[in-house]
């Protein structure tokens, strides 16, 4: 155990944590920190509308699939269903937001 806290104590010093973590400065750096870390941010200004029909019935798709997975799980889990349907959503709104690739179906 005692081997295991010095490893961790030595990955990254204080220094560099700090400097991992801090905080950007000017409206420029937020923008950069932004951009880097949130992608919805970067490819929604480039997003050709004309595939918005069919990625509507692509997601519909999707969530025929999905939504009785999430509540069959949540039922098997012997939890409310109701577990289930945040199960099969809000991973999807999240990814969409903070996920780098545009081929993936968050399963349950």
């Amino acid at each position: 155990l005692e081997t295991a806290r010095r490893s961790a104590a030595n990955a990254l010093p204080p220094e560099r944590v700090m400097r991992v973590f801090e905080p950007p400065k000017t409206k420029r750096a937020w923008l950069e920190f932004m951009l880097v870390h949130v992608p919805i941010l970067r490819w929604l200004w480039t997003y050709q509308f004309s595939y918005l029909p069919n990625d509507i019935v692509g997601g519909f798709t999707i969530a025929i699939m999905q939504l009785p997975q999430g509540l069959a799980y949540a039922v098997l889990a012997n939890l409310d269903p109701v577990y289930g349907l945040y199960s099969a959503i809000v991973p999807v709104i999240v990814y969409s937001i903070f996920g780098t690739s545009r081929h993936v179906s968050i399963g349950t």
